[in-house]
């Protein structure tokens, strides 16, 4: 206290903090043998405290080729930058350790690395809002740490993508030259801002130019044995496939939950919708469309068919729900050469024809047809559940009131029956998996009991079309249904993403999802057909169904940063089949 009163401060004023520092420079004042550091000095004339030097700032323009003979050796740079934030030499020379590790491997993958020249300059072309020479983190190199850390399927938040990016530091420090220094590590709210900052028009062309594309022929497609076929009592429809290969389509809408609509105060009204058209074979998103009100998925459809009415899918097989089964869609259908299976209920003014097909089905004698197209029942028991399906087909004419019909097209009508029970009741493993069966249950997919349902198709009452419908009902559930799971409730975490309809933030982290969905369908048939053509895999029996890798081990190969350069720039190297 006699300290502050000799320097003239009364310290009945003063706070903690302003008695420590006063007390600080005051000793500093009588230091002769003090010296300032030159960093600290640099620090102190910026007129920024986000702001760092201008020596140790990175280069706002990414890395146009990552070549290793353009990747210069940082680590005089890296121990400097270390030695700055207090790493002792022990934990400087393990880091640089795994440096020069990273940089050797990088010199093993040569021209892998040109496969990424045209993915980066669509970074490079997306504009950045900030101010140049405030910037510590340059958009593209945050936008592509973001889909390298989201590629892991695990880091799924802000917080994680920031946590990726400090532990895989030395990493990018070897791939990106002009990566910002160590002691600069990105916060959860960086991350958030540059999502939001980006437009989503930007993310959705990234997706259509890299990624909507099947890197696969369907031939070489290794898949479970599709939906409920492998089941038949018939063993035709077992190995049966139709003589002319066709694509199916799936269309469907996802909502995601944690959105909400700008000014209000409730997350019952959800702001963000998602209609997607998906290839089923390949179990890849062709497009998508993000929309702030329920119920447009129609319009959203009609939006994204044109574009893929040439080409490999023309004259394929489109298949939606009933919500979508309206008379427009099904005119724009056969007006672009596709063929359709769309499902009827009660809603979007097919009550009358629903009642029609229904009762068509409950006359029916299959008597005089062929034994082929009788109803044909496909039995599984997996995942605890036992399921019964009944597939029938008839022709059109068996519509008492054919007037009822608005769809144009229509040729013959499907009947579905599914009876289920579980065969076993299994504990919950924990609070998650108790609340996604408590959802699941909800929504119909573990209910137990009977369910039937209608569609209507515009091919001929054939064999062929039977096949058809079969393969397009069993690949529809087991590629559309089957990706929300991953894309809502695991890797995506897309059900849990907070946001409002109007930002940029959500779309562009389902923009990245739907990336994402295609990039890991490319890894698990590429691990797949690895697996099956190694010498060391030996079937026991001659005719063994192969199946693919599944998703958590796409996950266990993706912890490698190495794994993810590799796929990646295969993905992009691949043309589209």
């Amino acid at each position: 206290m006699c300290l502050l009163s000799k320097m003239g401060l009364n310290h009945s004023y003063l706070c903690p903090f302003e008695v420590i520092m006063a007390l600080f420079a005051e000793s500093i004042k009588d230091s002769c043998s003090f010296t300032p550091n030159p960093v600290l000095v640099a620090l102190s004339q910026n007129t920024s405290r986000y702001l760092p030097p201008k020596a140790t700032r990175a280069d706002a323009t990414f890395l146009q080729n990552m070549r290793i003979e353009r990747i210069p050796d940082r680590s005089a740079f890296l121990r400097s930058s270390l030695q700055q934030m207090g790493w002792s030499s022990f934990e400087i020379e393990d880091y640089l350790c795994q440096y020069q590790c990273h940089r050797q491997r990088l010199a093993l993958r040569g021209d892998l690395l040109s496969s990424f020249d045209d993915f980066i300059a669509e970074l490079n072309a997306i504009p950045d809002q900030r101010n140049p020479e405030l910037v510590i983190y340059p958009l593209p190199i945050v936008l592509f740490v973001i889909f390298w850390s989201l590629s892991d399927g695990v880091a799924n938040d802000c917080a994680s993508i920031a946590g990726y990016w400090k532990s895989n530091n030395h990493f990018f420090q070897a791939l990106i030259p002009t990566f910002p220094a160590p002691h600069h590590n990105i916060s959860e709210s960086r991350v958030e801002y540059c999502l939001n900052m980006v437009s989503f028009e930007y993310t959705h062309a990234l997706f259509k130019k890299h990624f909507s594309k099947v890197t696969h022929k369907g031939s070489e497609q290794i898949d479970y044995q599709s939906g409920f076929l492998h089941g038949a009592k018939n063993p035709y429809f077992r190995d049966a496939k139709p003589r002319e290969r066709i694509e199916y389509l799936g269309a469907d809408g996802q909502t995601a939950e944690g959105s909400m609509r700008r000014g209000l105060f409730t997350r019952n009204c959800k702001g963000t919708e998602v209609a997607t058209i998906n290839d089923c074979s390949g179990k890849v998103t062709l497009d998508y469309v993000i929309d702030e009100k329920k119920n447009q998925e129609t319009a959203a459809f009609l939006k994204m068919l044109p574009e893929l009415y040439q080409g490999k899918y023309y004259g394929a097989f489109f298949h939606c729900d009933a919500l979508n089964s309206r008379p427009e869609l099904s005119s724009t259908l056969l007006e672009l050469g596709f063929r359709y299976l769309l499902s009827i209920k009660k809603n979007a003014g097919n009550r009358q024809l629903f009642l029609q097909i229904e009762d068509a089905f409950e006359h029916a004698s299959f008597d005089d047809c062929d034994e082929l197209l009788k109803p044909q029942k496909f039995v599984v028991a997996d995942h605890g559940r036992y399921e019964e399906y009944t597939v029938s087909i008839l022709d059109v004419s068996a519509l008492s009131a054919p007037s009822v019909n608005k769809h144009q097209g229509t040729q013959c009508i499907i009947r579905k029956e599914k009876v289920s029970c579980q065969l076993r009741k299994r504990a919950p493993l924990n609070e998650a998996d108790a609340k996604r069966r408590e959802t699941s249950i909800k929504h119909g997919a573990m209910r137990a009991g009977r369910r039937v349902s209608y569609y209507i198709c515009s091919m001929p009452y054939c064999l062929e079309t039977f096949l058809h419908v079969l393969q397009a009902l069993s690949k529809y559930w087991a590629a559309v249904e089957g990706a929300h799971s991953k894309l809502d409730r695991y890797a995506g975490n897309q059900d849990d993403i907070r946001g409002c309809s109007d930002l940029n933030y959500i779309k562009n982290r389902i923009g990245f999802n739907k990336m994402l969905l295609n990039f890991w369908s490319h890894v698990r048939q590429t691990e797949t057909q690895k697996k099956y053509s190694s010498l060391s895999y030996s079937p026991r029996v001659f005719d063994a169904i192969k199946k693919p890798v599944s998703f958590h081990v796409v996950q266990q190969i993706m912890r490698d940063p190495f794994k993810i350069l590799d796929h990646l720039g295969a993905h992009l190297q691949a043309e589209a089949v």
